[in-house]
């Protein structure tokens, strides 16, 4: 493994690689092999069975700066030498992190307990690439080792994000990143802003049944999202127990669109339910209760419905 520059070897980087398509010039399923360059650059790969395959390095952490174009080779009979990988500088990525309309320091202070990820989406015979960070107690954070391409970054917390925290938004110079930033070679990205909310508002909400009873092997699910033309990207499933019970908690404040969905199995005779959806108004410290109140399709055949009409409605506060 050398660097692209100058032909240094490189010296303590890990190994992977991966099976290799010459009909699309595409990579196969990633082998993280635990092997790292020694002092003189030099690696080995054991127990390859006859194929194509690309080796490349992989960067992990924010300590990493480079990443590697993927060397093809074929392994036949023989065992294989003279591959050489070739390390880039890759690019880097500074931003401040942000919880949205928040005044609280004990709240900001979450942020130092999470652990973000970037991560850029290969494209043809593109390596993956990743890096790690964390927030400062300043609120900034570093990205390094990137290769061009679209770069997804993500929050995450061991063993789990704080209640009530989420990343809803990647900004850069003020403009919502929804499919990824974009980086080139070596570029240096500035100006990027994640934007979290923090929530302690919840809700709580039950499933009835009316005009007839619903085959057993009916299940329901709830989904709240932020309403379309909302900049945050917010959703969450809500699990509906057997008694069509079901609660939300830690939620930011604003306003939702929250769905219902009946999934019957098993081949009922019993029409399709139609799902619903519901606009929800969220604010923190208090409990928004909800009753979603489902008409039995054969109680609508009885009536001869239409079967367009919807078979669900909902009341509540």
């Amino acid at each position: 493994m050398v660097d692209a520059e100058s032909g240094q070897p490189v010296v303590n980087v890990l190994v992977g690689y991966s099976s290799f398509s010459e009909a699309n010039q595409r990579l196969g399923g990633m082998s993280l092999t635990g092997n790292l360059t020694d002092a003189s650059g030099k690696f080995r790969l054991e127990g390859l069975q006859p194929g194509h395959y690309a080796a490349f390095s992989l960067g992990v952490g924010n300590e990493n700066s480079s990443y590697s174009d993927p060397t093809p080779f074929d392994v036949a009979e023989n065992d294989v030498t003279g591959i050489e990988i070739k390390v880039r500088r890759g690019a880097t990525i500074n931003g401040v992190a942000v919880i949205e309309n928040n005044s609280d320091p004990v709240v900001a202070a979450l942020l130092q307990t999470v652990v973000l990820s970037a991560s850029v989406i290969a494209r043809g015979t593109g390596v993956p690439s990743f890096s790690r960070g964390k927030i400062n107690p300043d609120g900034s954070f570093n990205f390094a080792g990137l290769a061009p391409g679209k770069v997804q970054i993500r929050a995450e917390a061991f063993p789990t994000m704080p209640k009530g925290l989420g990343l809803v938004r990647t900004e850069l110079n003020g403009l919502d990143q929804q499919e990824g930033i974009e980086v080139t070679a070596s570029a240096h990205i500035t100006g990027v802003q994640l934007v979290f909310v923090y929530g302690t508002g919840s809700i709580r909400g039950e499933v009835k049944i009316e005009g007839g009873v619903l085959p057993e092997t009916t299940k329901f699910q709830s989904f709240i999202r932020a309403r379309a033309g909302d900049t945050r990207r917010f959703s969450r499933l809500i699990d509906i127990d057997a008694r069509g019970h079901f609660v939300a908690e830690n939620i930011p404040p604003g306003t939702y669109e929250l769905s219902l969905h009946a999934i019957t199995a098993g081949g009922s005779a019993f029409p399709t339910v139609e799902p619903i959806t519901r606009t929800i108004t969220v604010a923190n410290g208090v409990e928004t209760q909800v009753i979603l109140v489902v008409t039995s399709p054969q109680s609508s055949r009885d009536q001869s419905e239409l079967p367009s009409q919807s078979n669900l409605r909902s009341k509540g506060n």
